[in-house]
């Protein structure tokens, strides 16, 4: 996929060069914003809550989201900024740079998304300024997000990866650097699954699991301690679920769900316009309309 990519972008290995670089050589000289939590220790152990969205809360956002040229996604990754910004000044810390973590799908049409978001993300970050205002920032992160995807630089990990295998020790303790430093991770993940149980399958096949009934689904992602808590949207039945996955030492039961809270207000502020009104719907249509002369 990385081969077939590089014939489509202009200059594609010297644009993975120069994004390995910044983030291992410059980025580091303004770190990342940290969740404000009530310990920093490490722990194994993790836990989870989850919330929804109803359909209606779904569809106002997705018109939201094409009104202005940006998809669901790069919603999901502006509410992750706002709530980082709200949860931090609340404990006291303003953040000057807050950094998402963003798996995304690099595979063709017909590849599994589940799959290819295995060895792809994309890291998009803000500033103070940016995040004051949700219109502003749901631009930039559109155009953020677009400019990543069109030039290829999720591909970058895949790089990284694979000149780090060609010397077995060290992926290791390039491994063990990461964690260890803290300063190359992002503040937060947030990974969207999309559809969950994709079109194509009947009716009873979608809502069974033998003989008993699916009302809903929620994913995990993994949570790594300096991060400390993960976010995993996922659609199923016009709902979009939420998952929250946090470390027990880091953050109680209590601080897991508010910082959920957030988030779901986050998403929900979406549904607007900048005159406070609910987003128009946006009716898709598969033919042309003529214009009667």
């Amino acid at each position: 996929m990385a081969q077939a990519c590089r014939l489509k972008v202009r200059h594609f290995y010297l644009r993975m060069i120069a994004n390995l670089a910044h983030r291992f050589l410059f980025a580091p000289l303004s770190p990342n914003a940290r969740i404000c939590r009530t310990s920093s220790r490490s722990s194994a152990e993790i836990h989870f809550c989850q919330g929804a969205l109803n359909p209606h809360e779904l569809r106002q956002i997705r018109s939201k989201s094409k009104t202005v040229g940006a998809t669901v996604n790069d919603i999901l990754l502006a509410a992750g900024f706002r709530t980082v910004e709200q949860w931090n000044g609340a404990h006291g810390k303003p953040s000057r740079k807050i950094s998402i973590m963003m798996p995304v799908s690099i595979g063709n049409p017909m590849s599994s998304p589940v799959i290819t978001n295995q060895v792809s993300f994309i890291s998009v970050s803000t500033t103070q300024r940016e995040r004051s205002d949700p219109e502003e920032l749901l631009r930039e992160v559109k155009q953020r997000t677009s400019h990543m995807l069109k030039n290829g630089i999720a591909f970058s990990i895949v790089y990284a990866v694979y000149f780090c295998c060609l010397f077995p020790p060290v992926a290791k303790a390039v491994a063990r650097f990461l964690l260890a430093t803290r300063i190359y991770l992002d503040s937060i993940l947030v990974t969207n699954l999309g559809l969950i149980w994709p079109a194509g399958t009947t009716q009873r096949e979608r809502d069974n699991l033998g003989t008993a009934k699916i009302t809903s689904v929620v994913s995990l992602a993994p949570v790594v301690s300096p991060m400390g808590i993960s976010l995993c949207p996922g659609t199923y039945h016009d709902h979009l679920y939420v998952g929250l996955t946090y470390k027990t030492r880091q953050f109680s039961k209590a601080g897991a769900r508010t910082f959920l809270n957030l988030y779901l207000h986050e998403l929900r502020s979406y549904q607007r316009t900048p005159e406070g009104l609910l987003a128009p719907e946006v009716i898709q249509r598969d033919t042309r309309e003529t214009v009667p002369l």
